[in-house]
């Protein structure tokens, strides 16, 4: 193990795995749930797909 390291010289790369991560569905959501929900979004600044995600 070395004593520094050089950072620097340090590249990034994409997470191969990004793209599995998250899929596209349909799903049928009541009127009131949705509204609900996108009431929230405006209020926190998330999207309401976001929100119903931590749900």
């Amino acid at each position: 193990m070395k004593k520094e390291y050089d950072f620097e010289k340090m590249t990034g790369r994409k997470n191969p795995y990004a793209s599995k991560l998250k899929q596209q569905i349909t799903i049928k959501v009541e009127t009131d749930i949705l509204e609900y929900f996108q009431s929230r979004s405006k209020e926190t600044g998330i999207s309401y797909q976001q929100l119903i995600n931590l749900y």
